[in-house]
């Protein structure tokens, strides 16, 4: 790896967790963390940059994510956040939804591919703003 890139992830890094603090201090009541996923293959790992904040034991803390497909992500982050805040609640947020069919088509939480993953993460509140028919989401940000 070339020490420009390896000097270009560590200011990313740094903007990151410097972001988090910037906008914990603008709540002023609550911390903010930074969850970073690398995917290599089949497996998910959290990147070095990512940032947990300390919380209270009991602490209610919200995940948000752009988009559920297939991949069990969420479930991989929902374990990660757990073994942090153990007796935590946790709440899922997330942009896009996809539904099994291209008709957009919903007549209940079982119509979405991602919801044995999301059931499966145990969440204590899941929140979804839109659904999108397959392939998802695709640049410049277009909901088909």
């Amino acid at each position: 790896m070339s020490a420009r890139r390896i000097s270009r992830q560590l200011i990313s890094s740094q903007t990151a967790t410097s972001a988090c603090h910037q906008a914990s201090a603008q709540f002023g009541r609550c911390s903010i963390g930074y969850l970073k996923c690398n995917k290599i293959r089949d497996e998910v790992t959290l990147a070095p940059d990512s940032y947990m904040p300390d919380a209270p034991e009991t602490a209610t803390i919200v995940i948000c994510d752009f988009e559920v497909k297939h991949a069990d992500v969420v479930g991989y982050i929902a374990r990660q956040v757990r073994e942090r805040y153990p007796r935590a609640m946790l709440h899922f947020a997330v942009f896009g939804a996809m539904t099994k069919g291209s008709d957009l088509e919903v007549s209940g939480f079982d119509d979405l591919t991602g919801a044995q993953i999301m059931q499966a993460a145990e969440f204590d509140a899941i929140f979804i703003a839109a659904t999108m028919s397959p392939p998802g989401i695709e640049p410049p940000l277009e909901l088909r």
